[in-house]
């Protein structure tokens, strides 16, 4: 039977291929052809974002669709994951969507940037995303898009003029309060309407021009933006039509090939020679893609099928791949030839008194990525010199570009007898630090230099640090105060004393260290002009830290005159040097909805580790506060550098309380907050973008009002938490959270709070008996009143969720500032500071810690983020089922934190405070929060 069937077969075989039926040959190539294609679609990269070249990309993908396209239904089928070519050739898929879109380093970083326009700028045929949008997210600037389909550039009556730039700018871009750049398309629109030309003015008023006309129109905008915002107008112009452009798509439309190149060649032209003509007047910046030939150049296949959805309007490939690059590259360079063109590098002073000239470059427009507790303030000593003098001085300085890229301000100060520097000059400058003081530099040049030496130098208990260039010392000078220092072509009397009031011993190249604190640092240059001297300044000391004090009481209350034991020498994280890609994310969405502000820190090896490996610290700040101080003042991300975790700090409140009305008002950085269920959804997007993180260990910690929402997102999401840290946490928060424990069914979860003797809140002691809390009246003070301090319920509610005796009522007598019995209580060290520990275990150990700490104040401190890392390290959450997992049962109160450990209750130390400082408002701190003396960045 088997012989019949094989001889059938071959007969079979032989009488269709000679009727040409089957074609074995053909058969064996169609294999071969469908398992190419297999082998070059599984080659191709999952999304065009991640092409090295479009164009090649887009050409391999034709040549696949092509030889697929030759095969028949049942040879397709052979072809595997073919919809990852459809995909790829989407022109709108939504992998090219912004979300998708990484940040890059950019000079429009932070700037905010106005587009004005009609539909090229909308995004008509990509679904309303377009090049402002992609630039947004790639370079980290505000984008502030008002552009209307159909809209001309002039307003002319009954003729669209509900949509005119005119009509959008003053209904609706005008309410936009800063504008760092304004970004006008050159519409197309007003060579379809018939508006006429219009004649270049001779005027410089934009009440005088004719904007019903199209030149008239560009004059009135440029000028409405220079006196409403008085930045940069730039026009961009669209890419070139040519012949063979308007052919094509006259064919494949059946359009009329007269009428288009009237419309889009011809007159679109004369537009573009009027727009130079204006240009020539004001001055505007123009990105002409119209005449560009590097731009228009390309492949007609790829503009026209990829990168265009009609003649006129771009797909988002076009924005994303054509239009964004270039426009992004010409903003840059036209922003940065503006701020070259109008600061030239250099620093206008202001007189402020016979003595003084001041520069503020916050107040000059320049922003920073960091804190104004970062941002220097500096004090240069320089002799009688006059305002053109000092400006002279500062230009060979060379610190006009560290004054703007820190957003710093600066103080020359002349002798104030107009001769020579003396103690009045001296009491003086302590009178200017007033109060708050926190990254003070002083500079003395010469004269300025030896005032520093023999009296600043007795008087610098507030001063970061101190840089002299030249001058002399007299002997016999107290060594009361370390203050790291910079000295160039000094005096060998001024080196022995700075070594000495250090503590310092010499190293190598003229460098001298405190080996107890590499803070307390001295380094001596020569032979170095002056502006050579201040780079090494910065570099050497100036950039590695500031000073605050923050014991007796907050920073931002601490009157310089007043407090005057030596202020605390505190690092500033130098995240390049601690390897940590800084990433600031400025009004981005989440999942395509809302306008959210973050800042990550994530060191670089942790992006090398295996997936679900690295914890995450979510630190919240504090009422009202700049979400990047978590980042520069809690020591989080140094520790995550030496311990592979990674940090982020997410603008989290939606609204803060205004500290005068106590009315909502918008956050620190005017955006929506990431609060409640928004900051769960927010982690979880991070979790998808960063994969490295263990969603078992994700921890939260806050100060103040940030430790109070971390104490209630504990227990409100305890399946995401694996564990909490208050900073100084004011109860706001107990009555929801006492609320959420009565019907509580979730896992343990760890807690641990830390709070200063010296908080002007006064959380502890707990009976609210603190008389270092802020006095609001004689003999009363804040706790009294304020009912949000309070926060024993927090204990009680951690207690229940974490199957402890809940203690009805504190007891003092228990401990004198927790007012509960404490398992393992014990006085140690935490950094410099005297702090009282104690523990609460259930029967699975350790679940509750506190933490007393002397002479701290309404802030962060440093080392607390050991002190929790080493509590947070110990837990872990089982996501599925929501328990808590113990990593080390048996050992789970590490003490790599703390030094000189003791049960014994620190001698003679001063718990009171004479002083009190009536600042005004302070009132209106009764708000939960704490509200910081900062200068806010300007977001909208």
């Amino acid at each position: 039977m088997k012989r019949k069937l094989s001889a059938l077969l071959i007969v079979l075989t032989l009488l269709f291929s000679n009727a040409g039926l089957v074609n074995p040959v053909f058969a064996d190539d169609i294999v071969e052809v469908t398992q190419d294609l297999n082998s070059k679609i599984s080659q191709l990269p999952e999304t065009m974002l991640a092409s090295e070249n479009v164009a090649k990309t887009f050409q391999q993908l034709l040549d696949i669709q092509e030889k697929y396209n030759k095969l028949s239904d049942e040879e397709k089928e052979s072809v595997t994951n073919y919809s990852k070519v459809e995909k790829l050739l989407n022109p709108n898929d939504d992998s090219l969507n912004t979300e998708f879109v990484s940040q890059k380093t950019s000079s429009l970083k932070g700037k905010t940037i106005g587009y004005l326009g009609s539909s090229i700028t909308v995004g008509f045929r990509s679904e309303n995303v377009a090049f402002p949008d992609y630039i947004g997210k790639i370079t980290g600037s505000i984008t502030v898009k008002q552009a209307i389909t159909g809209g001309p550039l002039a307003k002319k009556e009954g003729v669209r003029d509900e949509v005119s730039y005119i009509t959008q700018l003053e209904d609706n871009l005008s309410k936009n309060e800063n504008l760092d750049a304004l970004v006008v398309q050159l519409s197309t629109n007003d060579t379809t309407l018939g508006i006429g030309m219009g004649e270049v003015s001779s005027s410089q008023n934009k009440d005088d021009y004719d904007y019903s006309t199209v030149i008239g129109a560009m004059e009135y905008i440029i000028a409405y933006a220079k006196e409403k915002w008085n930045c940069p107008v730039i026009f961009y112009i669209n890419p070139y039509l040519s012949d063979e452009v308007i052919e094509k798509f006259a064919k494949e439309n059946n359009a009329n090939i007269d009428e288009i190149k009237e419309a889009y060649q011809n007159t679109y032209e004369k537009m573009i020679d009027a727009l130079y003509k204006v240009q020539n007047k004001w001055n505007i910046g123009v990105i002409d893609m119209w005449n560009n030939d590097a731009f228009k150049n390309i492949d007609i296949d790829l503009r026209s099928n990829y990168y265009m959805a009609d003649i006129i309007h771009p797909t988002k490939a076009g924005y994303l791949f054509w239009y964004t690059p270039y426009i992004q590259a010409q903003l840059e360079k036209e922003l940065e030839n503006k701020s070259t063109d109008e600061k030239e590098h250099t620093v206008t002073l202001t007189q402020v008194s016979h003595n003084r000239y001041d520069y503020n470059a916050l107040e000059d427009g320049y922003t920073t990525d960091y804190s104004s507790i970062m941002s220097p303030q500096y004090y240069v000593y320089a002799g009688n010199v006059n305002k053109e003098e000092a400006e002279t001085l500062l230009d060979q300085m060379k610190i006009a570009d560290n004054l703007h890229e820190w957003a710093a301000t600066i103080h020359v100060i002349t002798p104030l007898n107009n001769d020579q520097y003396t103690q009045k000059d001296a009491d003086s400058f302590i009178d200017l630090l007033g109060i708050g003081s926190s990254n003070v530099k002083v500079i003395g040049i010469d004269d300025g230099a030896t005032f520093v030496n023999n009296y600043i130098s007795q008087e610098c208990y507030a001063v970061a640090d101190i840089m002299t260039y030249g001058g002399t010392m007299d002997e016999g000078h107290d060594y009361n105060v370390p203050v790291p220092a910079y000295l160039s072509q000094p005096c060998q009397e001024a080196v022995n004393y700075y070594v000495k009031a250090n503590q310092a011993e010499k190293g190598k190249d003229n460098v001298y260290l405190n080996k107890e604190n590499e803070l307390q640092r001295v380094v001596v240059g020569y032979n170095e002009s002056l502006a050579e001297a201040f780079e090494n300044a910065w570099e050497e000391v100036f950039s590695k830290n500031y000073r605050q004090h923050n014991e007796k009481t907050e920073f931002y209350m601490a009157s310089v005159k007043q407090y005057t034991d030596p202020y605390l020498l505190i690092n500033i994280p130098n995240f390049k040097e601690l390897k940590i890609n800084y990433n600031p994310h400025y009004n981005e969405s989440l999942n395509g909805e809302g306008q959210y502000t973050w800042f990550e820190y994530i060191p670089q090896s942790t992006l090398k580790m295996e997936n679900g490996s690295v914890p995450l610290v979510v630190s919240l700040h504090g009422n009202g506060n700049d979400a990047r101080l978590q980042g520069e003042t809690t020591g989080w991300p140094e520790l995550a550098a030496k311990e592979n975790f990674m940090v982020v700090a997410p603008e989290w409140q939606d609204v803060v309380l205004d500290s005068s009305t106590h009315e909502p008002g918008p956050n620190f950085f005017n955006c929506d907050g990431l609060e409640g269920d928004k900051l769960i959804e927010w982690i979880e997007m991070l979790e998808q973008k960063y994969p490295q993180i263990d969603a078992s260990r994700i921890y939260v910690t806050g100060l103040s009002a940030g430790g109070s929402a971390s104490t209630l997102y504990g227990a409100k999401y305890s399946k995401v938490f694996a564990g909490v840290g208050a900073v100084s946490a004011p109860g706001v928060d107990k009555d929801e959270l006492t609320e959420l424990v009565k019907t509580y069914n979730g896992g343990e979860v760890p807690y641990l709070y830390l709070c200063g003797d010296h908080d002007f809140f006064g959380m502890i002691p707990v009976d609210l008996s603190s008389k270092n809390a802020f006095e609001v009246a004689p003999g009363v003070y804040l706790p009294s009143v304020d009912s949000n301090v309070d926060m024993f319920p927090f204990i009680q509610a951690y207690q229940k969720i974490n199957h402890l005796t809940v203690s009805e009522k504190y007891d003092m007598s228990l401990n004198e500032y927790y007012g509960i019995r404490l398992d393992n209580e014990q006085w140690i060290k935490l950094g410099v500071k005297d702090t009282l520990e104690g523990t609460l275990s259930n029967e699975n150990g350790v679940i509750m810690k506190f933490a007393a700490i002397k002479d701290q104040a309404h802030w962060n401190y440093k080392p607390e983020a050991q002190y929790m890392w080493n509590f947070f390290k110990n837990y872990q959450r089982d996501i599925q089922t929501g328990e808590l997992i113990r990593v080390d049962k048996n050992n789970n109160d590490k003490n790599d934190d703390k030094t000189n450990t003791s049960t014994k209750k620190p001698e003679n130390v001063k718990t009171g405070d004479e002083n009190n400082i009536l600042l005004f408002g302070c009132l209106a701190l009764i708000t939960g929060g704490v509200i910081v003396y900062i200068k806010k960045k300007e977001m909208n």
